[in-house]
């Protein structure tokens, strides 16, 4: 990138607002105290895993390695050096500091290397990202947003006195420190919820949360052989209701003529063999009176929704609800607030019918990552409908809560994803996968103590990693608040000594016109 030739008086005032400067301060254009370097599409037959020149892409400016290589001629011109500055030219316009070995720039990333002496190298590296933010905000696009090195070339950088720069930077880091560490003992706090959450869970169903409870009540309690037993009668009451649907829509069809589809016979429920030792061998042992059974038994017919067409679909309003898988959650609740869509009556009781859902229906994503987003259908609406990458739990034999926390526990989506089909690092849980599902079922009593336990335990746990959320977020919001003081003179005591803005602009002028042209930043070639 060539560097800038039009005069630095004439930088736009008005641009990039979010970012101020206080009045003593001048400003100067990035072009002109430092190179602007794009990188190179290199070609891609000379990439390699292992061996080579390390070739820096977007998602590597934050590390200190990359995970592709370049086995072609190294090209000096487009080398990144430790502590270089490297800006993401799509998505976010991130910028970071290089921390790994040599490497070469690839396309899609900029280079900015200082080469003014009247500059502060890490007040340079201060000042870029809140006005990349200010431009990623201000830039206007339906897919990715891309950024120009022309535009990166512009921004104007607010120029104090080279002595308040240092100052500045010195109590920017001292301030940041101690938001770090707070930040890297709120994130410590954040992990160990996550464990101490699982354990949890392991603990619920092993039994050993209510282990106390049953000892207390002997006379709530099933054996395995009633909730066996329980279960087959349930499975054949819900086919019986069925077959009594059936005969009335084949009353009703052929009273029509039999127009329209015929009515399909249910299938009588098949007997289903208990787990094998194998599977039960990957498992914690079960206390007395509970026993795993397959997700099958303990629920209605388990399938997966439908997509219509586009046309079909309806934004932010309409008549049934369209759950999506982003509208599932790892808490158990459901939020229909991201991107709400709808279908009307007609296609809900039509083409989708089959994937009908109701309250209280137990909801799980199929397609990942990240796979254990499970939720309960809320009563907001009496009928919901769904897409093909969630599949419908319905139980009348296992309380719904205790279901979604289940199937949403880590031990159970790793047990699910190793049976997964993995694809281009997709994960697919077939239905047969879900259905399959092993859970451990204990009496309605103990489900129903179970239940209020975990729901008193997991709330509390919501309501800390909440708290930790909102530290965390002010935390951030302070270190804008403090960006934002120190780039409006406000941060650091002014020093009537210190050389004048004006001053330093003439001499960072002359600096310029002094160097060779290559230093001053001329644009590089692309290789032969």
């Amino acid at each position: 990138m060539a560097l800038s030739r039009k005069p630095i008086e004439i930088v736009e005032e008005g641009k990039h607002q979010l970012l101020i400067k206080a009045p003593h301060w001048g400003r100067v254009q990035l072009s002109y105290i430092a190179e602007v370097q794009n990188g190179f599409a290199f070609e891609s037959e000379l990439f390699s895993t292992s061996g080579g020149v390390p070739l820096i892409r977007i998602r590597d400016i934050d590390s200190e390695s990359t995970q592709n290589f370049y086995v072609g001629k190294r090209l000096e011109e487009y080398i990144v050096r430790r502590g270089d500055i490297l800006i993401g030219m799509d998505g976010d316009f991130h910028s970071a500091e290089w921390k790994g070995p040599d490497g070469l720039l690839n396309q899609r990333v900029c280079r900015i290397s200082l080469q003014s002496q009247n500059f502060d190298r890490k007040f340079l590296f201060i000042c870029l990202q809140p006005f990349l933010n200010a431009i990623n905000a201000e830039t206007s696009s339906v897919t990715v947003k891309h950024l120009s090195s022309k535009t990166i070339a512009e921004i104007p950088l607010p120029l104090p006195p080279l002595a308040e720069q240092k100052r500045i930077v010195g109590k920017i880091e001292e301030l940041f420190s101690e938001l770090d560490k707070g930040a890297e003992s709120l994130r410590t706090a954040q992990q160990q919820l996550k464990v101490y959450r699982q354990a949890l869970l392991k603990h619920a169903f092993e039994g050993k949360l209510t282990s106390d409870w049953r000892a207390q009540n002997p006379d709530k309690l099933e054996s395995a052989e009633t909730l066996l037993t329980r279960i087959q009668q349930e499975r054949e009451a819900r086919y019986q209701s069925q077959l009594q649907e059936w005969k009335e829509a084949q009353q009703a069809w052929e009273a029509s003529g039999k127009t329209g589809i015929k009515p399909a016979t249910p299938k009588a429920p098949k007997t289903l063999l208990p787990p094998t030792a194998e599977a039960l061998s990957e498992l914690p042992e079960l206390p007395e009176g509970w026993v795993y059974v397959r997700a099958e038994a303990i629920t209605d017919f388990i399938t997966k929704g439908t997509t219509p067409s586009k046309e079909l679909l309806f934004d932010g309003a309409g008549e049934v609800p369209f759950i999506k898988v982003y509208n599932l959650t790892k808490t158990g609740a459901l939020d229909f607030t991201i991107s709400p869509t709808f279908v009307n009556q007609n296609t809900h009781c039509g083409f989708l019918s089959r994937s009908k859902v109701y309250p209280g229906d137990v909801l799980m994503n199929i397609v990942g990552p990240p796979l254990g987003k499970v939720s309960i259908v809320p009563d907001t609406y009496p009928e919901w409908n769904i897409n093909q990458a969630i599949a419908i739990f319905r139980s009348k034999l296992v309380r719904n809560n205790l279901l979604s926390v289940f199937l949403s526990s880590e031990a159970t989506v790793r047990r699910t994803m190793r049976k997964s089909k993995a694809t281009a690092g997709q994960f697919n849980l077939t239905l047969e996968i879900c259905r399959d599902i092993l859970i451990p079922l204990c009496g309605m009593h103990e489900q129903k103590q179970l239940s209020q336990a975990l729901d008193e335990k997991l709330s509390n746990l919501d309501q800390l990693e909440k708290n930790i959320v909102e530290s965390l977020q002010q935390s951030e919001t302070l270190r804008h608040s403090i960006l934002k003081k120190a780039f409006s003179g406000n941060l650091v005591a002014q020093d009537p000594n210190d050389e004048p803005s004006s001053t330093l602009l003439e001499r960072i002028c002359a600096e310029r016109v002094a160097q060779p042209a290559k230093a001053r930043g001329s644009r590089a070639r692309a290789p032969a």
